[in-house]
């Protein structure tokens, strides 16, 4: 699919956290007729977000298997609150 090449060719430019995780691709493009954009060609987004409110469900819907990677390393590292902190202050203490 040339969209998803072409996303994946701009996210080489940027860190994980600046990158396109999902996008999707509409059947046709958003029109002034159509309500969905103001003369001047700006997005109306409360129309967009009511016309489109499953297609951005759907982005947004997290994979079952999915497991944030924060939880795994970051839990295991952290010092308990009775043993302190290895930093010179009194955070943990």
């Amino acid at each position: 699919m040339r969209s998803r090449s072409s996303v994946e060719a701009v996210n080489a430019r940027f860190a994980r956290i600046e990158q396109v995780k999902r996008f999707a691709i509409l059947d046709h493009d958003l029109s002034q007729a159509a309500g969905e954009l103001t003369p001047t060609l700006k997005l109306k987004r409360t129309v967009v977000y009511e016309r489109y409110t499953d297609d951005f469900a759907e982005l947004y819907e997290a994979p079952e298997r999915r497991v944030p990677r924060f939880q795994s390393a970051a839990a295991s590292r952290r010092p308990s609150p009775r043993s302190g902190c290895s930093v010179a202050r009194t955070c943990c203490q």
